[in-house]
């Protein structure tokens, strides 16, 4: 069975980063059954139903669309609770957890082709993020960021702090990071790969943070400038902005 523009319910969007109104674009029903139950002298003592719906809702604000898996069992639940069913979000829905930051879309787009490896990896930290994949993201960020210092330093520095000491040289990076950056993130990602270090959402959370100053600093903020200094009025009297 299916339908269109069944009804509008506002639902969590992992683009948007928070509630937005959502509307069922499609909704398909999988499985549906009644059976009566029946005791051994064939008397009717009840019945049980239940079905299995799939729906297809897209976001009001920003379109994306997800899948829903919406199963009823009259055996799992009191006749009278309010919400009977039982939900599955494709992909899961990241209710509270990080968002994106706004220039994500303007980076990936940036990398595509430059650096398509920086781009995937990028895309599929916050995917295993959103996911609660925590440990596959742990390593994805820490592959990212040796692959972001490898194509800005110059030459081929072999140690990780080596790469970042290049970064250094060249303004892209403060002091204080390489110590962070070395020690504490890639170190995590080296703890995960070789001693079974499991790391917590929050732990990822410091590890993204980090990461996202730099590929700001390196790749989003000459685009920031060149963009304040096209709109910005000119001092009078002044042919610099």
């Amino acid at each position: 069975m299916m339908s269109e523009k069944v009804h509008k319910e506002w639902l969590h969007c992992n683009e948007c980063g928070r509630n937005t109104e959502h509307s069922v674009v499609t909704s398909y029903r999988n499985k549906e059954f009644d059976d009566e139950v029946k005791d051994n002298y064939g008397r009717v003592m009840g019945s049980i139903d239940g079905f299995h719906d799939w729906e297809m809702l897209e976001c009001g604000g920003c379109k994306t669309v997800c899948l829903r898996s919406k199963e009823y069992f009259s055996e799992w639940h009191d006749p009278y609770d309010e919400d009977p069913f039982k939900r599955a979000y494709f992909p899961a829905r990241n209710n509270g957890a990080r968002v994106k930051p706004h220039w994500f879309d303007v980076f990936i787009n940036l990398n595509e082709v430059r650096g398509h490896f920086i781009s995937i990896s990028y895309e599929q930290v916050y995917a295993l993020f959103e996911s609660k994949q925590y440990l596959g993201a742990m390593l994805t960020a820490r592959a990212l960021l040796e692959t972001v210092a490898i194509e800005n330093c110059d030459g081929d520095p072999r140690t990780f702090e080596g790469k970042l000491n290049a970064l250094h040289a060249k303004e892209l990076i403060r002091s204080k990071q390489i110590e962070f950056l070395n020690k504490a993130i890639y170190d995590a990602g080296s703890a995960t790969m070789h001693r079974g270090y499991n790391p917590s959402a929050e732990a990822v959370t410091y590890v993204l943070d980090a990461i996202e100053q730099l590929l700001y600093t390196i790749y989003i903020e000459p685009i920031a400038d060149k963009k304040l200094a096209e709109e910005k009025p000119q001092r009078k009297g002044s042919k610099n902005a």
